[in-house]
C-alpha cells in the first residue's frame, strides 16, 4: 500500500469511520460506470465504445419500459440487446418496474416495484443483484424491501465517494454526470481516495439528445480516456459485495392466523372449565347437610 493509502486509512480509522479490511488492503482507486434507464442508446452507442476501452458497467432498465418506442430517439433496448449486453459481460440492474416515486406508496405498490420486477428479469435470464431507486428517492422502509426481494446493493444519486461495507450496501452514492463539464468530472474522480470507490451516472451518450440529461459522445469519450491514463480500475458495483443474508423466515399469515385463532380458543375453553369448576364447587357446599347440635336445637327449634 502507497503511504498516500496508509494516511487515509488511518486519517478514517482515527475519525471514526470503519473501513473493510479488504479494501482498505486495495490502494487502487475504483469506479463504477451506470447507465439509467434503459435506452436503446445504451446498445447502439454506449456498448461499442466501452468494449473499445475493455470497461465494463452496470445497465439499469425499467420493467414495463423494455422494448418501447422503437424507432424513435427515446427507443428502450429489447430483451434481444439486453441479452447482447450480458453476454458482453455487462450487468443489468432493475430500475423498477415502473420508475415511479417510492416514497409514501403501499406495500402492494412497494412488492410490485421492487420485488416483482426483479423476478420479471430473472425469468428472462438474467441474474440480478443491484437496484436503482427511482430519482435517488429511498428511506428505511424501501431499503427493507430491497434487502428483503434479495438485492446485492442499492444506488442513490447523491454525491459522494464509499467503501464498501454492510452499513452502506443499500444507499450507495452516484455521482450524475449529464451537464457536467470535463473539469468537473476530473473533480468528481480525483476526489476518490486510495481504496475507495465512485459511481457515475450516465443516461444519453449522444450529441442530439436533451441536453439535461445528455453527455456529448467526444466527452463520453475522453471521460473513459482519463480513466484509463490515470489507472482507475472499472468495476460492477455489484463485484464490491458478497450475497447478503438470507432474511430471516417469515411465517404466512395464514399459519400466523391459525395459531392466534387455536391460542384464542384454547383460552376460551380453559376459561369455560373453570367457570364450570367453581360452579361444581359452589353447588356442592351449599348442598351439604348442616350438622345439629344440642346448642342449635336449643336456640332454633
Amino acid at each position: 500500500m502507497s503511504k498516500l493509502a496508509v494516511m487515509f486509512t488511518v486519517l478514517l480509522i482515527t475519525s471514526g469511520t470503519v473501513v473493510p479490511a479488504s479494501t482498505a488492503a486495495s490502494s487502487s482507486r475504483k469506479i463504477c460506470l451506470f447507465f439509467d434507464d434503459g435506452w436503446e442508446n445504451h446498445y447502439s452507442v454506449v456498448l461499442p465504445i466501452l468494449q473499445e476501452f475493455g470497461f465494463k458497467a452496470t445497465f439499469g432498465v425499467i420493467v414495463k419500459y423494455i422494448g418501447m418506442n422503437r424507432g424513435t430517439f427515446f427507443s428502450r433496448m429489447n430483451y434481444t440487446e439486453l441479452s447482447f449486453l450480458k453476454q458482453a459481460g455487462m450487468e443489468i440492474a432493475c430500475h423498477t418496474m415502473t420508475h415511479t416515486h417510492l416514497l409514501n406508496v403501499s406495500k402492494e405498490v412497494l412488492d410490485e416495484e421492487i420485488k416483482r420486477a426483479k423476478q420479471v428479469l430473472e425469468a428472462h435470464g438474467f441474474q440480478i443483484e443491484t437496484f436503482i431507486y427511482p430519482y435517488g428517492e429511498f428511506n428505511d422502509t424501501i431499503q427493507r424491501y430491497v434487502a428483503e426481494a434479495g438485492y446485492w446493493c442499492a444506488r442513490t444519486i447523491e454525491r459522494g465517494v464509499f467503501f464498501p461495507s454492510e452499513e452502506n450496501r443499500y444507499s450507495l452514492p452516484g455521482w450524475v454526470a449529464d451537464t457536467k463539464t470535463m473539469d468537473d468530472f476530473v473533480s468528481f474522480v480525483e476526489s476518490v481516495p486510495p481504496g475507495g470507490v465512485g459511481c457515475i451516472v450516465y443516461h444519453f451518450i449522444s450529441d442530439e439528445g436533451p441536453a439535461e440529461t445528455t453527455v456529448p459522445v467526444n466527452l463520453f469519450r475522453k471521460q473513459l480516456e482519463y480513466l484509463k491514463e490515470n489507472n482507475f480500475e472499472i468495476v460492477l458495483v455489484s463485484s464490491l459485495f458478497s450475497a447478503p443474508p438470507a432474511p430471516p423466515p417469515t411465517i404466512p399469515w395464514s399459519i400466523l392466523t391459525l395459531v392466534v385463532a387455536s391460542l384464542f380458543y384454547g383460552i376460551a375453553l380453559f376459561l369455560i372449565f373453570r367457570r364450570r369448576t367453581r360452579k361444581r364447587r359452589e353447588t356442592t357446599t351449599s348442598g351439604s347437610p348442616v350438622s345439629s347440635s344440642p346448642l342449635s336445637s336449643r336456640y332454633f327449634s
